[in-house]
C-alpha cells in the first residue's frame, strides 16, 4: 500500500513552510481536525507572516474555521500538541513558536 497525494483534501490548506501540525477529533464528530502552524514568507532561513490555522474535517474535505482559530496566536517555527490538559474529556492545545505577538499558547 503506499500513499497518494489527495487534491481534495488539501485544496483548502493554506501553504506554509516551517510548520507544525497536529490532528485530533476537535468538535466530537469522529472526525480527526488539523491544527497548523508556520511561516508563509520569508526568505531560506527567516520566518514571516506567521500563521495558526485549524481545519475542521468533515468526512470530504478539510475546511478552514475562523470561529475556531479566532483565540490562536500565530507563530512559525514551532510545535504543538493535543491532549486534555484540564481532564474535562476534551482536547485541548498547546502551542509554542516564534511570533510577532508572543510564542506560547495553551488553549482549552
Amino acid at each position: 500500500m503506499a500513499l497518494i497525494e489527495n487534491s481534495t483534501w488539501q485544496s483548502n490548506l493554506t501553504g506554509a513552510r516551517f510548520t507544525a501540525t497536529a490532528l485530533g477529533d476537535l468538535n466530537n464528530d469522529g472526525y480527526n481536525d488539523l491544527v497548523l502552524i508556520g511561516c508563509t514568507t520569508g526568505g531560506s532561513d527567516t520566518c514571516a507572516n506567521t500563521i495558526a490555522k485549524i481545519y475542521i474535517n468533515d468526512g470530504i474535505s478539510l475546511i478552514e474555521n475562523s470561529t475556531w482559530q479566532s483565540n490562536l496566536t500565530a507563530v512559525g517555527v514551532g510545535s504543538l500538541a493535543l491532549g486534555d490538559i484540564d481532564n474535562d474529556g476534551d482536547l485541548d492545545l498547546s502551542l509554542a513558536g516564534c511570533g510577532s505577538s508572543g510564542g506560547v499558547q495553551v488553549l482549552w
